[in-house]
């Protein structure tokens, strides 16, 4: 068992003799860089004082970048806590600068997103492609190019290497005016502004070389935009001009053009609007809305297409059985295809002879008589409900001279909103009658060729007249002789 110590023990005695001994100071020492740019203490104690790293650093020929300040701080902080602070920064030199002569007022580097409403960041929003307007100012390159010289911690000089200022050139679409000691680059025309090379240059066109992606966001430029690869899901690009995809445009992107698009891949479950030509070698389960000519190489599957103009689709002799199938496409024009339907009866809808515009106002004014008819119909039962059943006018007049004035007020304005939806609903008859003689007057124009089979439940529709297929139709074409109807197929 051990004993406990004893004030006589021998041991306890030793420990009592070195009570008064003082702990040994850590020596200091100064460190050197190698490029004489930074001097450290190796170690700070609370015994440290300044008057010993002064001379150490007098002994060390150092006299530049002195942190003296920054040392008394730090000594107090050790003394507070007391702590051992390794590698104190005790002198830093500077380095030789040049102020850089160019000023850049467009915007050349993407923002990290945008915050929208919630307070969450929407990262596609970047705002990376530059737009500049005409005359706009651009950049700003000072002649003056002096530099600062800077010291190492022996307060010898340090200057920069001789180099040829820089110099920037006016390249398309951009003119300089000359200042005093300065250069004003302006815009001629708006446009794309980038610096290649040296040469400052306003664009007419917008050139990636990459995909659309959260590295630039969405794309949105005054002008015609061309993507080297795809646009990835949920991205959108928008231009005033024409859009060319090298890549594919995949699910959930929306490309919006007011000129042409072409994409060299395919589209694949994306939201497409241009007021052009539209061409592709795919498209699936997509909403496309072309106000020119359509040209697929391969197939269309599971979409809603609407062509302004003519639309071809071809397979390139690979005899695709899913040419056309499924979804629905409207065609102002004449339609060539080499199949329609598929092989497993999908059902298939072709409208021929429908001009988009034409369509979103007959759009508009079908939904207006659903309204009207249903407006209608609440107002009516309320009558009902407040005077009986199967109203006459005569039933109509006793009932208001002894309804109250407040029901007789709630009956007048149903009376009056009905007359007025009957008025409504009058002239939107007459404007989708209207319509509807137009297209039929240019289902002559029309033709829907085939060039190899039809399958079964394929609905080709010229205007208000359908055609059904109920089994298989070789090579031939669909053609209305009449406005009447009904829809030929003549084979061969």
């Amino acid at each position: 068992m051990d004993k406990p110590l004893t004030e006589d023990d021998p041991f306890q005695q030793g420990l009592e003799d070195f009570s008064d001994v003082e702990a040994p100071e850590l020596s200091l020492e100064i460190l050197i860089s190698d490029d004489a740019m930074q001097a450290h203490i190796n170690t700070v104690t609370a015994n440290t004082s300044w008057q010993l790293v002064e001379q150490k650093l007098q002994e060390k020929s150092i006299c530049y970048g002195i942190r003296e300040a920054e040392f008394v701080q730090a000594i107090e902080s050790v003394k507070e806590g007391r702590e051992v602070i390794q590698s104190f920064l005790v002198a830093e030199g500077t380095s030789p600068s040049r102020v850089d002569p160019l000023e850049l007022y467009f915007k050349h580097l993407p923002s990290p997103g945008k915050i929208i409403e919630d307070g969450s960041m929407d990262f596609r929003s970047r705002d990376a492609v530059p737009q500049s307007e005409k005359d706009e100012l651009l950049a700003c390159l000072s002649l003056d190019q002096e530099t600062q010289t800077g010291h190492d911690i022996f307060a010898r000089e340090i200057s920069l290497p001789d180099e040829e200022p820089t110099t920037l050139k006016a390249g398309v679409n951009v003119r300089i005016e000359e200042r005093e000691n300065r250069n004003l680059y302006h815009a001629v025309k708006a446009g794309w502004p980038r610096i290649n090379n040296g040469v400052l240059s306003v664009l007419p066109y917008f050139f990636h070389d990459g995909d659309v992606d959260y590295r630039i966001g969405n794309i949105k430029f005054d002008g015609d935009v061309e993507i080297v690869g795809d646009v990835c899901s949920r991205f959108r690009v928008e231009a005033s001009g024409n859009v060319i995809v090298r890549g594919s445009v995949e699910r959930g992107a929306k490309i919006l053009a007011e000129g042409n698009l072409g994409v060299y891949s395919g589209v694949i479950g994306a939201s497409i609007r241009c007021k052009g030509d539209f061409g592709s070698i795919y498209v699936q389960e997509s909403r496309v809305n072309i106000g020119g000519n359509m040209r697929v190489t391969n197939y269309i599957t599971d979409s809603r297409v609407v062509v302004g103009g003519h639309a071809v689709i071809t397979d390139n002799e690979a005899k695709n059985a899913l040419n056309l199938s499924g979804g629905e496409l409207s065609v102002n024009e004449s339609l060539d295809v080499p199949s329609m339907g598929s092989i497993n009866n999908r059902e298939t809808l072709v409208r021929v002879g429908v001009k988009p515009e034409m369509e979103d106002r007959l759009t508009r004014y079908r939904e207006g008589m659903a309204f009207c008819n249903q407006r209608s119909r609440q107002a009516s039962r309320l009558v009902e409900t407040l005077i009986g059943q199967g109203f006459t006018p005569d039933k109509l007049k006793r009932a208001l001279r002894k309804a109250p004035e407040g029901r007789r007020k709630v009956i007048l304005s149903r009376l009056d909103e009905i007359r007025k939806l009957k008025k409504l609903r009058n002239s939107l008859e007459f404007h989708i009658q209207e319509i509807s003689t137009i297209q039929r007057e240019g289902f002559a124009q029309v033709k829907v060729k085939v060039y190899r089979s039809v399958y079964p439940r394929v609905t080709i529709c010229f205007g208000e007249l359908k055609f059904t297929t109920v089994t298989e139709l070789a090579k031939g074409q669909f053609l209305v002789n009449d406005v009447n109807g009904p829809i030929h197929y003549i084979e061969g």
